[in-house]
């Protein structure tokens, strides 16, 4: 993953839930699938929250192979889900079924939540593991350059897609460039230059020019 997240994007499951799934691991190591079941069924009246439901899901779709149900479950997490990032991690389940209009309908949900940068480009990098749809990122992506309000924005955004698109982390770096305001935001630009995309001769202009 190319972007940091912070705790606050990760799965938060509360302890009923994770006992409950806990229990179904445990039923599913003995291929006991009706206890599995009934502990999902405890865990999904215990569930309150997107995440729950959407760990839920996971194991409905993935353990049980039961897509009726899964699709239930995740419908629930979708509605509770309180972010672009918390939505952009059901966009895998519905990926997992082959239902691109969820998939479709899941995304432009994200991408209307999406409010800064920093949400953009934490939800393209949760698509980046759990979509694993090079199409689904580009969408964050681009959202992500309609908010753009500084140099540091575009530097964030450089650095956030280095490693699925170089090109567009290279153009992302030179538009920094065109809104530089101060020799550390140079300095910035051209760790990125060396450290992300490993060109150490732009870094090195990039610096000199800073010194005329």
């Amino acid at each position: 993953m190319s972007f940091g997240l912070d705790e606050s994007s990760l799965p938060q499951i509360g302890d009923a839930v994770a006992m409950a799934l806990e229990q179904v691991q445990s039923y599913l190591e003995t291929d006991d699938r009706q206890q599995a079941r009934t502990a999902l069924q405890e865990a999904e009246g215990d569930a309150s929250t997107s995440d729950e439901y959407g760990a839920i899901a996971g194991v409905v779709l993935s353990d049980l192979g039961d897509e009726e149900w899964g699709r239930r479950v995740l419908s629930k997490a979708i509605e509770r889900a309180p972010s672009a990032t918390a939505l952009a991690s059901l966009a895998g389940h519905a990926l997992q079924i082959g239902d691109m209009d969820l998939v479709h309908t899941i995304i432009n949900r994200a991408t209307d939540r999406a409010t800064s940068v920093s949400d953009a480009m934490g939800a393209a990098a949760i698509a980046e593991v759990f979509g694993d749809d090079s199409a689904i990122t580009k969408v964050f992506y681009n959202k992500a350059e309609t908010l753009v309000s500084t140099s540091n924005d575009l530097i964030t955004m450089s650095r956030g897609v280095a490693v699925m698109d170089p090109d567009r982390a290279r153009r992302y770096l030179q538009q920094a460039l065109d809104r530089l305001s101060t020799r550390e935001d140079r300095e910035a630009v051209a760790e990125v230059a060396e450290e992300v995309l490993d060109d150490g001769e732009w870094a090195e202009r990039i610096r000199t020019e800073g010194m005329s």
